[in-house]
């Protein structure tokens, strides 16, 4: 029985993670379209569609550490006025939205969380929780996080391909600590701060 639970709860946590994920990469999909980016609709990825934004590496990650990614959106900036203020917009925005989700669905949580089935209170217990720590996950400086495609949009080429180089060691280190569980309760401290400044713990 104990070992079911343990499955449906991976289960459920796996759920709220592709749901998470879906949300915060379409709604990157749809900022960069607004703005002028055929790239997204033409790869197909103005869509809710969880198979489309679905990146079997960073979902095992986020279901093993709490923390990991979806299938980054691929954006062009040659539709956007602004190179650097449209890459802002298409990676930032989706980052506030999900951890205004995140709060806005633990809020929910704790409104109605006597009146819920079990298994969906615990669910969006996890969506709330999963989304606000994608959001600061995203947070750190190297893709397929947000930070790092903001970075790079305000070096100019040469840099830009030296950093890209530098990306692939600040991502090894970002897995290793997750793994060795060193990054995770850092970024838990950011993930609560959020929680306790909006009243929800």
């Amino acid at each position: 029985m104990q070992a079911l639970q343990v499955i449906i709860s991976y289960l459920i946590m796996g759920i709220a993670i592709i749901t998470t994920t879906t949300l915060f990469e379409f709604s990157k999909a749809l900022i960069s379209h607004l703005q002028g980016d055929a790239t997204p609709k033409k790869e197909g990825r103005l869509t809710l569609n969880p198979l489309k934004h679905f990146e079997p590496v960073g979902f095992i990650i986020f279901l093993s550490t709490g923390y990991g990614w979806g299938k980054p959106v691929n954006t062009g900036t040659f539709g956007y006025k602004d190179r650097k203020l449209g890459t802002c917009l298409t990676y930032i925005i989706p980052t506030l939205l999900m951890a205004a989700v995140g709060v806005g669905v633990y809020h929910l949580y704790f409104s109605f969380e006597l009146r819920l089935n079990s298994y969906v209170a615990v669910f969006l217990m996890q969506l709330g929780l999963m989304s606000i720590k994608l959001a600061v996950f995203n947070l750190l400086p190297a893709e397929p996080m947000a930070m790092g495609k903001i970075i790079k949009a305000f070096l100019n080429i040469n840099n830009v391909l030296s950093y890209r180089q530098a990306e692939k060691i600040i991502l090894l280190i970002i897995c290793f600590g997750l793994f060795i569980g060193k990054l995770g309760p850092l970024l838990d401290v950011v993930v609560f701060a959020i929680l306790g400044f909006f009243g929800v713990v």
